[in-house]
C-alpha cells in the first residue's frame, strides 16, 4: 500500500463521514483547505505530504506539506476553524532523529527552529497498520531537510 495523498485522504473521510461524525469533519477541513490558495500553490510544486495524527480519532489531524523552503501546518483549533502556520527551513537550527530501533519500526525526527520552537514527527503518529509507512515517510523527510 503507498503513502496517502491529499486527495485519496479527502475521499476515504468523506466515504467513513456517513458513520463517523470525525470524519465529516475532516471532509470538511480537507474541501475547505483545497478550496484555499495557500494549499493550492503548495500543490503545484514538489512537496512531501505529512498527515500527523492520521486514522486516531482522539487526536486532531494536522496536515504537513514540506518544500525546499517552507514547512505549512494545517489544522482545526479548538473553535472548529481552520489554521495555516507557515514556518521556514531557513531557521532550522537543529534536526535530529531519536528513539530509532528499525526492528519495531520505531523513530522521532525533532525539528528545531532559531526560537527554540519544535516539530515532533513519530512513526507513531499514526494507527498500528501505518507505523511501517511512517517509519520510512521519517526518514525520507529527514532526507528532504
Amino acid at each position: 500500500m503507498e503513502w496517502i495523498d491529499l486527495d485519496r485522504l479527502q475521499r476515504i473521510a468523506r466515504q467513513e463521514s456517513f458513520e463517523k461524525q470525525s470524519y465529516g469533519r475532516i471532509a470538511d477541513f480537507l474541501e475547505h483547505l483545497k478550496e484555499s490558495n495557500i494549499v493550492r500553490n503548495l500543490l503545484e510544486i514538489e512537496h512531501l505530504f505529512y498527515p500527523k495524527y492520521l486514522w486516531q480519532e482522539d487526536k486532531d489531524l494536522e496536515l504537513y506539506f514540506f518544500t525546499n523552503e517552507e514547512i505549512v501546518k494545517c489544522g482545526i483549533d479548538t473553535n472548529e476553524k481552520f489554521f495555516i502556520t507557515k514556518r521556514y527551513t531557513k531557521n532550522i537550527t537543529k534536526i535530529e532523529i531519536t528513539n530509532l530501533d528499525i526492528s519495531n519500526n520505531d523513530i522521532q525526527l525533532n525539528i528545531t527552529f532559531s526560537k527554540d520552537d519544535e516539530l515532533i514527527f513519530s512513526s507513531d503518529n499514526s494507527n498500528i497498520h501505518w507505523k511501517y509507512k511512517y517509519f520510512k515517510k521519517i526518514i525520507e523527510l529527514y532526507d528532504l531537510l
